[in-house]
């Protein structure tokens, strides 16, 4: 295989590969939803044409994990992880994108309720202030915790919407990637939120005005998002998988025959609600750490088994998709924990199909829409690494030949200052 040096005379000790002989052949093909689904996932793709289904059986992960709270899970690397999905739903213009909406919105019914509720009650408590004398003592503001943010949410709006949670998840549907610049601050902020709440991780801010927002609070975030696949690719533009950024989305897809005729979709009637609703109260009862040996085991054995198939299929690309490949598997052991507690707390080989069926959707999507981003970026990355690893040795060694035979730490470290 062709190699391109880096820079001669840096003796780089591993060159790498030429970009056109990474070639993107790995998940290349699209795999089959299995025949036989847990039964959460079942119900929720029973409504809609087959074509819809492997997107449905994705995308609404992250209405359900709205519902876990004050619940967390031991990754296999032993650290504490909540199950967080930031899905994004990449398909052409008119392929179908609302058919998911209506499964979504049976999800959400219970915490949009109690959203429009607590929204009702800070109006009242805005109007009541506004009632006071200008030099009356005003009552503090209630922090009722809405998890349904609007598109339209500014991003102290978010800050504070994650202070008054109290560990629940906010929760967002969007039609277009977009939105999510003004919730975030602009577009730099895009990036710092979504990695921040693929972990759970603190996000605030500090304002000096009495009236600003200030503080910090973790940032627990549930997204949908459906764009075209065009406007994805733009969104996550440059630098946006060697950052992470692009890594942490879950991603899908909507294929269709363009002859297939009108989709036709089910009721969601109160019978559906109902049998809905047994693996809702599951999610949200779920407290404290959750676990079971049979899910580390698989996840290791699927770790392995897909490691072995991309060394297999293309070698020279482990190296560069090492990202994307660590954050799915993390995504994939959300989906199992999640599985586990809404069929209360069982496991099965239905679950073990629908998950490792889940993690190589996932690989395919992001490698169909972004794999040549995702390797130029990441070679980039490998060359910059090796470049300014080899500048430091070059550097570090370069006066050592002037040094005298004997010298003390002191000089040593007055001669690498001056250097």
């Amino acid at each position: 295989m062709p190699e391109l040096q880096l820079t001669e005379g840096l003796g780089v000790s591993e060159s790498i590969p030429a970009h056109d002989d990474l070639q993107c052949n790995v998940f290349a093909e699209e795999p089959a939803l299995p025949a036989v689904l847990p039964p959460l996932v079942e119900l929720l793709t029973s409504k809609v044409d087959k074509d819809f289904c492997p997107a449905l059986a994705t995308m609404t992960f992250s209405p359900l994990a709205a519902h876990m709270s004050h619940c967390w899970y031991r990754y296999l690397d032993n650290k504490s992880r909540e199950c967080v999905f930031l899905s994004v739903l990449a398909a052409p213009s008119g392929s179908g994108k609302s058919f998911l909406d209506d499964a979504i919105e049976a999800i959400i019914t219970d915490i949009k309720a109690e959203t429009d509720e607590a929204n009702r009650l800070e109006e009242e408590w805005k109007k009541q202030v506004k009632a006071l004398p200008k030099n009356a003592e005003k009552p503090l503001r209630p922090q009722y915790c809405r998890q349904i943010l609007p598109t339209n949410t500014t991003n102290p709006t978010l800050v504070q919407r994650l202070m008054d949670a109290d560990g629940k998840f906010l929760y967002t549907r969007t039609s277009e990637l977009s939105c999510l610049t003004k919730m975030c601050g602009g577009m730099a902020g895009v990036s710092e939120v979504l990695r921040l709440a693929f972990d759970c991780a603190p996000y605030g801010q500090a304002r000096v005005g009495e009236d600003g927002v200030n503080g910090e609070a973790p940032c627990r975030w549930q997204f949908n998002a459906s764009t075209t696949i065009a406007q994805a690719r733009s969104f996550f533009g440059k630098g946006n998988f060697a950052d992470g950024t692009g890594s942490r989305i879950s991603l899908a897809k909507i294929r269709r025959n363009e002859d297939a005729g009108i989709p036709v979709q089910g009721d969601y009637d109160q019978q559906f609600h109902q049998e809905l609703k047994v693996y809702i109260d599951r999610l949200r009862a779920a407290q404290g750490e959750i676990g079971d040996e049979r899910i580390n085991a698989f996840m290791q054995g699927l770790r392995e088994e897909t490691e072995n198939y991309v060394k297999q299929t293309s070698p020279q690309l482990v190296k560069y998709i090492r990202p994307v490949l660590n954050r799915s598997y993390i995504i994939a052991m959300s989906r199992a924990i999640l599985l586990y507690v809404a069929h209360d707390n069982t496991w099965s080989k239905a679950m073990e199909e629908y998950v490792r069926w889940s993690l190589q959707y996932d690989l395919h999507c992001k490698m169909t829409y972004f794999g040549e981003q995702i390797i130029r970026e990441m070679r980039a990355e490998y060359e910059a690494t090796a470049i300014v690893s080899q500048a430091k040795k070059k550097k570090g060694s370069s006066f050592l030949p002037s040094l005298p035979v004997t010298f003390t730490k002191e000089g040593l470290v007055c001669r690498l200052v001056l250097e």
